[in-house]
């Protein structure tokens, strides 16, 4: 062990950036020099970039009148419904900034929102408080029940549990 440490590392890590790691596969590949014949053109339609300033998109939403009237995930259903009724989705590309990619990682990004508009659609909501799921709720617990005890509870109360989910056709 001694001598593997002492030792040095025959390679090293190495970052490379996106041109370097091209051209070495380019030459190692030996592909041949591809130049366009004529400079692209610029449309006269669309200014470049550079000459563009920055655009401003503001949208009236029906429903809100300031931000601060509404909690955030209400401002965020409205919005989407908003966005639903006038772009449908099978017109449209969205990609959505708000960093939903990389908080998906960590907690679900912008979540499931619930079809009844009260709340996230997480497990929180689904076991007690959505009041579209309260009849099927009654079929699996006639009494009510703690959130800790449908979780955690025995092998009984988690049975109960997954056979409520699995007979909404969820997943959590």
């Amino acid at each position: 062990m001694h001598k593997l440490i002492a030792s040095k590392p025959k390679k090293r890590l190495k970052r490379t950036n996106f041109t370097a790691s091209a051209l070495q596969i380019h030459k190692r590949l030996d592909l041949p020099d591809l130049k366009p014949d004529a400079p692209l053109q610029t449309s006269i339609d669309w200014p470049p970039w550079s000459q563009q300033s920055h655009p401003e998109i503001a949208k009236d939403i029906d429903g809100i009148s300031t931000k601060r009237s509404m909690s955030k995930s209400l401002l965020r259903c409205v919005t989407q419904d908003m966005l639903k009724e006038k772009y449908p989705l099978d017109h449209w590309i969205r990609a959505f900034t708000d960093g939903s990619a990389s908080e998906a990682i960590r907690d679900g990004g912008d979540g499931l929102n619930c079809p009844c508009g009260a709340s996230r659609q997480d497990a929180q909501h689904i076991l007690q408080d959505c009041p579209q799921l309260e009849e099927a709720r009654r079929k699996y617990w006639p009494e009510p029940r703690e959130m800790n005890q449908k979780l955690y509870g025995s092998a009984l109360h988690l049975g109960i549990t997954a056979e409520f989910i699995n007979s909404l056709d969820l997943t959590i």
